[in-house]
C-alpha cells in the first residue's frame, strides 16, 4: 500500500510540474504573429518592465520607451512578414527566436528573448 501511495504521489507531482511548465511558457507564436502584422500595441503587452531594445541602433530600456520606439518603428517600416530562422531555449530557461522581418523598406534580422511570458530583449538590425 505504501508503494502505491508513493507512486501516485510521484505521478501527481510530475503532472503538476508539466502543467506548471506548460502554463509558464512564452507565447512565442503570439509574439511572432504580432511582429508579422506590425501590431506594436500587441507586442508592447509582452514587454517586461525593463526590456533591452535596439531598433536599428536606437536603444531603449524601459517598457514605456520601448513601446514608443516599436510604434514609431512600425510606423516607418511597415511589416509584411516574419520568418522564423531559429528558435530554442537558453540554459537559463529563456526562450529565443531569431528571424527575418520583412518591411516596406527591406528585410531585417530580429532577435527576441522571452523569459516566462515577458519579452526581455528585442533587437532589429540590418543584416
Amino acid at each position: 500500500m505504501k508503494n502505491h501511495k508513493f507512486h501516485i504521489s510521484v505521478i501527481l507531482f510530475a503532472l503538476s510540474m508539466c502543467f506548471y511548465a506548460f502554463t509558464n511558457q512564452a507565447d512565442i507564436n503570439g509574439i511572432v504573429t504580432k511582429m508579422r502584422s506590425g501590431d506594436a500595441a500587441g507586442i508592447a503587452t509582452y514587454f517586461d518592465s525593463n526590456v533591452e531594445m535596439s531598433l536599428l541602433g536606437d536603444d531603449a530600456s524601459s517598457k514605456s520607451a520601448a513601446t514608443t520606439k516599436i510604434k514609431s518603428f512600425f510606423g516607418n517600416y511597415s511589416p509584411s512578414g516574419f520568418t522564423i530562422k531559429h528558435e530554442g531555449t537558453a540554459p537559463n530557461g529563456s526562450q529565443y527566436v531569431i528571424g527575418n522581418l520583412t518591411t516596406s523598406k527591406g528585410d531585417y534580422r530580429a532577435y527576441i528573448v522571452v523569459n516566462g511570458d515577458k519579452i526581455q530583449e528585442l533587437t532589429i538590425e540590418n543584416w
